[in-house]
């Protein structure tokens, strides 16, 4: 991935990763959101 792709980044610890991931999240998760494409070429 390049940086230049993500849009935001959010970090999950604790409780919230837990709820929302279970096991897999107990040790805190990271949300990537890239940025969305768009119909056309490029200017």
């Amino acid at each position: 991935m390049q940086p230049e792709d993500i849009a935001e980044f959010s970090i999950l610890e604790d409780a919230s990763a837990t709820a929302s991931y279970g096991d897999r999240g107990v040790n805190g998760v990271i949300l990537i959101t890239t940025k969305k494409g768009r119909k056309g070429k490029k200017p």
